[in-house]
């Protein structure tokens, strides 16, 4: 039963993410120090998720392989 909630949830998460960056796709510039970078600011939400998700899910299993040892 919860892995279809999850199944479910992740699918509504990623429908939701997909309506907001659909919705915002002008061209913004975006100041990083030194570079300067001009492109859409849906790639910038799309990169901004997906570095997120990525954190997310790796630093729980760098926590749980440190406990182990």
């Amino acid at each position: 039963m919860f892995r279809w909630l999850s199944i479910i949830g992740g699918l509504v998460g990623v429908c939701l993410i997909v309506v907001f960056v659909a919705m915002n796709t002008q061209v913004v510039l975006l100041n990083f120090f030194f570079w300067k970078i001009e492109a859409s600011l849906a790639l910038f939400l799309i990169l901004g998720f997906a570095l997120g998700w990525l954190v997310g899910f790796f630093i729980p299993k760098m926590r749980n392989r440190k406990n182990a040892e």
